[in-house]
Parts: C-alpha cells; sequence; structure tokens
C-alpha cells in the first residue's frame, strides 16, 4: 500500500534526503581538505576525481536512480564496517581510533537511514528516474 503524499512528507523527505547526502558528501570529503590545509597535495588528482565520482553518485541518488541508491548503501556499509573495525582497533593506540570508529558509525548510520527512513525512502520512490511495475513500495 503507496504511503499517502502531502506536501509537509514531501517537503520532510526532500529536506532529510538533502541532509544525509550533504552529511555523506561532508564524511568523504573531510579527510581530503584537512590533508590539502596541512599542505600535503600528493594524489591531488585522484582525490577530486574521487569527489566528482561521488558528487555525481549522490546526485543520482537524488533523482531517484535505484540503482545509485543500492551502490550508495552497499558503499556506506562496507566502508562503515572498515571505520569501525579499524576504529576498534585504533583505540586502544589513541584517541584517533574514536573519531575512525565515529565516523564508520557515521556511514553505517546514513546508509541505513537511506533505506529505512519513511520520509526518504517515499521521497526517492516517488522521484525515481524509472517507476517499479507496480508503483513505489
Amino acid at each position: 500500500m503507496p504511503a499517502r503524499t502531502t506536501p509537509h512528507t514531501d517537503a520532510l523527505g526532500r529536506a532529510a534526503t538533502r541532509l544525509l547526502l550533504g552529511a555523506l558528501m561532508l564524511l568523504i570529503l573531510a579527510p581530503m581538505i584537512a590533508r590539502w590545509v596541512h599542505g600535503e597535495f600528493a594524489g591531488i588528482g585522484i582525490q577530486l576525481l574521487t569527489l566528482l565520482a561521488t558528487a555525481f553518485l549522490l546526485r543520482r541518488v537524488y533523482a531517484g536512480s535505484g540503482a545509485a541508491r543500492t551502490l550508495t548503501v552497499g558503499l556506506c556499509m562496507l566502508s562503515g564496517v572498515a571505520g569501525v573495525i579499524l576504529g576498534m582497533l585504533g583505540t586502544s593506540v589513541s584517541l584517533f581510533g574514536l573519531a575512525v570508529l565515529a565516523v564508520g558509525l557515521g556511514f553505517i548510520g546514513i546508509g541505513l537511514a537511506l533505506i529505512s527512513y519513511p520520509p526518504v525512502r517515499d521521497f526517492l520512490d516517488r522521484h525515481q528516474l524509472i517507476p517499479r511495475p507496480g508503483g513505489p513500495r
């Protein structure tokens, strides 16, 4: 049974989606900017290419591409689990491990919210590029 759409739920879904995708971009962008601030410009070409690919992928998610959303959630879970594991291992050595652990949990939380938070899920389902047979879930 499709959810009822009201202007309020559509606005909430749009705002929550933008917030989640912006937070995801920030989690990806922050380490790169930190390196640049410290004057480490080795590999800047790869970093800029990564940022462009990430921006393209997140734009496709916002446009409603189901494949882009699935890929984004999968990458969030993969990087989140890796961050949590590395953070737990690094916490015994330094406080930097806590930051890595928090970022890993952030990736996992954003990935879960993209598929499980009802306003976001409904917003992305309604704005799909190619609608599913039978309509949105």
